[in-house]
């Protein structure tokens, strides 16, 4: 029955128009993913050490292999420049790409949901007090001492961003049932001020916590490794299904 009705639903100008655009649509998407794809297999060969492109390519697959199981990997030890290209494109270059990937591709996912949600083509998770709320959850644990490595760190910011976006919603519903909009930018805006306050305040008062704010509001991946990796990607799934579902 289902499947009759989205049949007589493709074939009123609507449904013609929709497969039309879907179709013009697939070579920007071809185009983008093969834009992607390049610039993935060119930052596996650049780098503060220079190495022969054509060199840097071949040794991708040994360097993959290696990135997935160094301890086992012949690679180790191996005074052959080949090995040694392959160990340093999977212990350094592979997981700074990767982490770089993952962390766009939640960001672009993330502001689209926003932007949908919020009926607002400029609105951004820092407008909703999300990127504040994993700040000073992050600063708060260095101001009180939490070695925040990978993981911790990782789960110790998602955690403060899904507080802040439970506490926003609410605010944003409070009186009315469903969500205004408006409401949800205005307690977006109110929450950033108020915890970046804090997170000044902790900053002023701790050398940690001024080293982590630092490193925090900089970004970067250096230092990235496949713990790193292996700590955010079930993290982007799960939102990639839940943004989908």
């Amino acid at each position: 029955m289902k499947v009759a009705k989205w049949s007589r639903a493709l074939e009123t100008p609507e449904g013609h128009a929709g497969r039309l655009r879907a179709r013009a649509g697939i070579p920007r998407y071809a185009a983008t993913l093969a834009i992607l794809v390049v610039m993935m297999v060119w930052s596996l060969t650049v780098g503060s050490r220079a190495t022969p492109l054509w060199d840097s390519v071949v040794a991708i697959p040994d360097a993959i292999r290696y990135a997935l199981s160094p301890t086992d990997s012949p690679l180790v030890g191996n005074p052959d420049k080949h090995a040694q290209l392959a160990v340093l494109i999977g212990g350094l270059r592979l997981p700074r790409t990767l982490v770089a990937l993952l962390a766009g591709a939640a960001l672009g996912l993330a502001g689209g949901i926003i932007q949908g949600h919020t009926h607002n083509p400029l609105a951004e998770p820092g407008a909703l007090g999300i990127n504040a709320g994993a700040a000073a959850a992050f600063i708060g644990a260095a101001y009180a001492g939490v070695e925040l490595h990978h993981i911790v760190g990782t789960v110790v910011a998602v955690t403060g961003a899904a507080v802040v976006t439970v506490v926003v919603f609410a605010f944003s519903t409070a009186g009315r049932g469903t969500m205004d909009p408006m409401a949800m930018v205005l307690a977006g805006v109110a929450l950033t001020a108020l915890l970046m306050a804090c997170v000044n305040a902790m900053v002023l008062a701790s050398a940690e916590a001024l080293d982590a704010f630092r490193h925090w509001a900089t970004g970067s991946v250096e230092g990235a490794t496949m713990a790193t990796v292996w700590a955010v990607a079930p993290i982007a799934l799960i939102g990639c299904v839940l943004a989908f579902s």
